[in-house]
């Protein structure tokens, strides 16, 4: 913002003095004496940033005032050049006053006393011309208080029948505006380096430094632009800094996420390859968490169940072997006590038995046989049983070669005769060549075949093994409740014993 800066320019006073004579002495009255005082005013101005720069312009409008007494004796203004021409009559004592609004008065004072009878006679008139004035506004804090005093004084001597100035009150008057100014230099001064500090911590974003030095320039000088418009800026710094802030501490918080779900990844991995199935599962949820959208841990889980259903279903299925085998072997010692006391039939029952718990057991069937060839001493035939047992075999798909070559089995253990096991081996054998058999070796080739059959409620996957002349058909149901069951040749195995068997 522009500044007026009130001062007085050089104070070299020149005296023009010219005695004019005109008219001539008509009586004890004369024309009064006069004195003319011309001057010059210039305003001064200044935008302050984060340094001084100073303009300096003539001044019109600024008004000059003649008191006496403290009464007006007259008012004028400065013309377009600044310039003006005061008229002050003698025989008394006068103050000039320069004002212009918002600027610092400045006083010089006028004594025209003492002039001499010859000089009124004479008609006397003096041009005294004051080197000019500077005008400004005041800034804050300074002390004017000394432009309130004459700082100029302009006295006529007798003895040379001139006006001259007091040499005293130039120098007080120089002084006091000299020490004003000095006193103005260093407030401007302080502001514009407390401006400069301000663009300097801007510049490094230091926004809170920033702050305190435009606050402190505008406590300086208030009124000032600079620094205020530079506030705002200050808050953009501040929001600047506290994006950055957020910025980092969002930044920060992914990196420890991003540390933590790989830790926890790693822990739940580490669990998975020890088979520890419950931490596992317990970090891929944690890991499911921290990343709602990451697949991996998902998939883990899912892994894990699948893990832990087929250990559940081994566990279960060695239960049952081992609840079968233990079965089995009662059987089999209850038809071994019942074969000493020779009591046949009881003791082939009891060999049934334990060949229904363990159908590929050769020893129950061995035992039956021997059973049989004594029985056929005793009581001719078996042929029920041995019919029955392949009318069983006549009903099964033929695609289930090797339940069918089990029930031809057991049909043979109802014969006694050993020429006729052999030929019902020989059967067995031909069966497997049988035309149902070769239909299946027509239909499907050599190694996995794998067909999807889609059932209310249940989806199957379905895969026939061909190898070596063999087929093996391998089953597994899923149901929609999510339970799953498989078989190979229509007898339960486990999950992982179809997925071993049948890798494709």
């Amino acid at each position: 913002m522009n500044r007026l800066i009130c001062t007085m320019k050089n104070r070299q006073l020149l005296i023009l003095a010219v005695c004019l004579i005109a008219g001539f002495f008509t009586s004890a009255q004369t024309r009064d004496c006069l004195l003319y005082i011309r001057s010059h005013v210039d305003v001064r101005t200044w935008t302050l940033t984060t340094k001084p720069y100073i303009l300096e312009q003539k001044l019109p409008e600024a008004l000059v005032t003649l008191y006496s007494e403290k009464k007006v004796i007259s008012e004028t203004k400065t013309d377009i050049n600044g310039d003006f021409t005061v008229l002050t009559p003698f025989g008394g004592e006068y103050e000039m006053v320069i004002s212009y609004p918002g600027c610092n008065s400045k006083k010089i004072s006028v004594t025209a006393t003492g002039v001499t009878i010859d000089a009124l006679k004479n008609n006397f008139i003096s041009t005294f011309s004051i080197g000019g004035f500077v005008m400004s506004k005041p800034l804050p804090t300074i002390d004017y208080s000394g432009l309130q005093q004459t700082l100029v004084k302009i006295n006529f001597k007798q003895k040379s029948q001139t006006f001259e100035e007091d040499k005293s009150s130039v120098t007080e008057g120089g002084e006091t505006v000299t020490k004003i100014r000095e006193a103005e230099d260093v407030l401007m001064k302080n502001f514009c380096d407390l401006n400069k500090a301000g663009d300097e911590a801007m510049l490094k974003h230091d926004c809170q430094l920033a702050k305190l030095m435009y606050e402190k320039a505008i406590s300086l000088i208030p009124d000032e632009k600079y620094p205020q418009e530079k506030l705002p800026k200050v808050g953009e710094c501040f929001k600047y800094k506290e994006d950055i802030a957020k910025q980092a501490e969002q930044a920060e918080a992914t990196r420890l996420l991003e540390q933590k779900y790989t830790e926890t990844l790693a822990k739940g991995d580490l669990a998975f390859n020890n088979r520890d199935w419950n931490a596992a599962k317990e970090s891929y949820n944690t890991a499911a968490k921290l990343k709602e959208n990451e697949p991996y841990p998902k998939y883990r889980i899912s892994e894990v169940d699948k893990a832990m259903a087929e250990e559940l279903a081994l566990k279960n299925n060695l239960a049952k072997q081992t609840e079968i085998k233990n079965k089995y072997t009662a059987a089999m010692k209850r038809a071994d006590d019942l074969y000493a006391k020779k009591l046949w039939m009881d003791a082939e029952d009891a060999y049934y038995e334990a060949l229904g718990y363990m159908p590929s057991e050769k020893l129950p069937k061995t035992q039956i046989v021997a059973i049989n060839k004594i029985l056929s001493k005793e009581k001719a035939g078996n042929d029920k049983h041995s019919k029955d047992a392949i009318a069983r075999a006549g009903k099964l798909d033929p695609e289930y070669l090797n339940e069918i070559k089990r029930n031809y089995e057991n049909a043979l253990t109802y014969q006694s005769d050993a020429t006729y096991v052999k030929k019902e081996a020989t059967v067995i054998d031909e069966t497997k060549k049988s035309e149902h058999v070769k239909a299946m070796l027509a239909k499907y080739p050599a190694g996995l075949t794998e067909e999807i059959i889609t059932g209310n409620g249940v989806v199957i996957v379905k895969r026939v093994l061909v190898k070596e002349g063999d087929v093996w058909v391998y089953q597994k149901k899923i149901f929609n409740w999510g339970g799953v069951t498989c078989f190979r040749d229509n007898t339960v195995i486990t999950e992982s014993i179809f997925e071993n068997e049948t890798k494709l």
